[in-house]
């Protein structure tokens, strides 16, 4: 997707028949089963693992559809309304699920390209996720300060992991 110099080369996308989505993420995310993300949710503050093993792995199916079809945290949270008790903890679950998978997805791709990454906060973050973006840039598979890889370093959080570009990409107005 990039040439070796950082540069996107769009002849290898063809935007006329691109969809949103990502069936490798979708098939990762089933492939950790319900088990794992249940524990991964528990760490996060999302308690998923207080219901019923039904409805843990209709979330985590809704989670991989979510990737697999490029839809929005909105429809996720609309997906997995019916498991959870209020619209606020269907809205906050779909907002962390979503965010982890992303995260936890994009790391391969940064492993395989040998790209390190940042963690990139909110100016009104907390002070551990305010302490992961100071870190700087780091390998794919350490740990920043929080002792997270990626985000969500809780729930609700609005950090994402980005690739660090060295040199950064130069952006023509």
């Amino acid at each position: 997707m990039f040439d070796t110099i950082g540069n996107m080369n769009s002849a290898q996308i063809d935007w006329f028949e691109w969809k949103p989505g990502d069936s490798s993420s979708a098939d990762y995310i089933r492939s950790l089963g319900v088990s794992v993300i249940r524990d991964i949710a528990s760490s996060l503050d999302v308690p998923i693992d207080q219901l019923p093993s039904a409805d843990q792995e209709s979330i985590v199916n809704r989670l991989a559809e979510c990737l697999d079809t490029g839809q929005s945290i909105d429809w996720l949270a609309k997906k997995i309304r019916p498991y959870i008790e209020s619209k606020s903890d269907a809205d906050s679950t779909a907002n962390t699920l979503l965010a982890w998978a992303m995260s936890v997805t994009s790391i391969g791709v940064y492993v395989e390209s040998g790209t390190k990454t940042k963690w990139l906060a909110e100016d009104d973050s907390c002070p551990s996720c305010r302490a992961n973006e100071a870190q700087g840039p780091i390998s794919p598979r350490s740990t920043f300060p929080s002792g997270h890889f990626a985000p969500p370093a809780h729930r609700d959080c609005r950090c994402c992991l980005v690739p660090h570009l060295d040199p950064p990409l130069k952006v023509r107005r």
